[in-house]
């Protein structure tokens, strides 16, 4: 079974690392082939420095630079030039976060789940967990590149921070024989990051078009919690 799981990445280079570094550490059978789409240079960090550090320890991170701001902020746009990039042996697509840190059992026991399904189309997803800000932003700030982190060192330090349920970060997994003719791009906007408009309708085209299942599993995912501007309701663009 082979995973391709599709990020974007603006700013948050260093969550990123830690990402990339749960992936890397994962214990299943199945292949996992992150791609993360980004505007070139973007970052201190900037995600090419991170990708190729991870390339350069024999983990395959794809990458797919959007030439321009106006292009980057319609997520639904980037997600379909995302789709296109996929490997032909793709078997399962999943859109996630840049800030996501999974359990080294979690995409074996995802394997797992995967091969009871029935054949129809359905968007599956699972809970995850948040971590306080502040010391999640000094952990972060300790640990980043140029280097990649143990599972278990990475996991016992969350574990250490203050956790709760949330609904921040997403999971959706969607078989690649499903995808086609998905995004409206043009209601797919997340023109918020960089000035006035419409939040992102992309995730909610997602579950309205095959409805949403969610797994529960005993191996968790965290959400590496950040500061949002609460006011506007969406994210304040610092580097992460």
């Amino acid at each position: 079974m082979k995973i391709e799981i599709l990020i974007q990445c603006h700013n948050f280079q260093r969550r990123l690392c830690w990402m990339l570094s749960s992936l890397f550490n994962q214990d299943c059978v199945a292949t996992l082939v992150p791609q993360v789409a980004t505007l070139a240079g973007n970052g201190d960090p900037n995600t090419e420095s991170i990708i190729q550090m991870f390339n350069s320890i024999n983990f395959r991170v794809k990458h797919l630079i959007i030439d321009d701001v106006d292009k980057f902020a319609y997520r639904g746009c980037v997600r379909n030039k995302q789709v296109t990039a996929l490997d032909e042996d793709t078997d399962w697509v999943l859109f996630t976060d840049s800030d996501m840190v999974y359990e080294s059992g979690f995409f074996r026991e995802l394997e797992f789940l995967l091969n009871t399904l029935p054949s129809e189309s359905k968007i599956y997803s699972v809970g995850r967990f948040s971590s306080d800000v502040d010391q999640t932003n000094k952990l972060v700030d300790d640990y980043c590149y140029p280097c990649y982190f143990p599972e278990t060192d990475m996991i016992k330090q969350l574990c250490n921070i203050p956790r709760r349920n949330c609904g921040a970060g997403y999971f959706q997994l969607v078989r690649k024989s499903d995808l086609a003719g998905y995004y409206i791009a043009g209601r797919a906007k997340d023109k918020h990051l960089f000035k006035d408009g419409q939040k992102a309708r992309s995730d909610i085209q997602f579950r309205k078009r095959f409805g949403l299942v969610k797994f529960n599993m005993t191996n968790s995912q965290w959400h590496l919690n950040h500061v949002r501007d609460n006011e506007l309701g969406q994210h304040t663009e610092v580097q992460r």
